[in-house]
C-alpha cells in the first residue's frame, strides 16, 4: 500500500540537494524493454484556462522538447534509470521550491501540494544514491529569488507540465519494476487521482493572477525563462545508463 508522507513549507523549504545521504546500491536486473509513448498531446491541447491556452501557444514546442527529454531514461525502465529520472526531478525542484516558497504574493494552497521536494528526497533515500546521481546533485542548479509573482508562477507552471505525464510513467513503472517502484513511489503518486483536478486548479488561478497584460507578458517570460534553465540542467545531466 502506498505510503503517503505530508511535509509542511517550512520542512520543503529546508531540503536541499547537498542534504541527501550517499548511498550504495546495487542495480537490479535488466530492463525490461518498453516502448515508450510519449506526449499526451489530448490533455495539454485542452485548456480550460485562457491563460495555460496562451502559454501553451507560445511555449509549446519547447515544453514538450523538455519533457520528452526529462522521461527519456525511462524508455527501458530500470532502477538505475528510475533513479536518475528522480534525481534529475530533484535537482531541479529543489531550489525551485525554495524560490517559489520565498515569493510574496503567492497563494499559499496553490504550492502546499505543487512544490514536491520532500517526496522525491524520500524517493531518492529509499533507493539510495550511487556516485552517478551524487555527483549530479552536487552540480546545484541555481535559481535565484523571482522578482515578481508573475515570473514565479510562469516557473511553477513550467514544473507542473510533467505531472500530465505522471499516470503513464505510474503505469510503466509499474509494470517493468514492480518491487522497486514499491520502494519509492512518493512522488509519482503524489498526482494519483487529483492531477487533472490539480492542473484545473492552476489554470483557475493563473487567470486569476493576471488581471493586465503586463502581468501576463511577464508570467509568459518567466516560463520561457525557467523552461531555458530547465533545458540547460537537462542538457547537464543527459542519462548514459543504456
Amino acid at each position: 500500500m502506498h505510503r503517503r508522507l505530508q511535509y509542511s513549507p517550512p520542512m520543503l523549504a529546508r531540503i536541499q540537494p547537498h542534504a541527501i545521504v550517499i548511498g550504495e546500491q546495487a542495480e537490479a536486473g535488466e530492463a525490461r524493454p518498453l516502448s515508450f509513448a510519449v506526449g499526451h498531446a489530448r490533455h495539454a491541447a485542452r485548456h480550460s484556462s485562457w491563460m495555460m491556452a496562451r502559454l501553451a501557444l507560445e511555449a509549446g514546442p519547447q515544453h514538450r522538447a523538455n519533457e520528452d527529454a526529462l522521461v527519456s531514461s525511462l524508455v527501458e525502465p530500470s532502477l538505475g534509470a528510475y533513479r536518475h529520472f528522480l534525481a534529475r526531478m530533484y535537482g531541479f525542484s529543489a531550489p525551485l521550491g525554495v524560490a517559489l516558497l520565498a515569493t510574496e504574493g503567492l497563494e499559499a494552497e496553490l504550492l502546499v501540494t505543487r512544490v514536491r521536494t520532500g517526496w522525491l528526497a524520500s524517493d531518492l533515500l529509499g533507493l539510495g544514491l550511487t556516485r552517478t546521481e551524487a555527483t549530479m546533485l552536487q552540480c546545484r542548479l541555481e535559481i535565484p529569488g523571482f522578482a515578481s509573482a508573475a515570473e514565479a508562477l510562469g516557473w511553477l507552471y513550467v514544473s507542473e507540465r510533467i505531472t500530465l505525464r505522471h499516470e503513464l510513467l505510474r503505469t510503466r513503472l509499474l509494470a517493468a519494476i514492480p518491487t522497486v517502484f514499491a520502494t519509492a513511489c512518493d512522488y509519482l503518486m503524489s498526482t494519483n487521482g487529483c492531477v487533472h483536478m490539480q492542473w484545473n486548479e492552476l489554470g483557475r488561478a493563473l487567470d486569476r493572477a493576471a488581471p493586465s497584460e503586463a502581468f501576463a507578458a511577464a508570467l509568459v517570460a518567466g516560463a520561457r525563462a525557467a523552461l531555458d534553465v530547465q533545458q540547460r540542467w537537462i542538457d547537464a545531466t543527459v542519462y548514459d545508463g543504456f
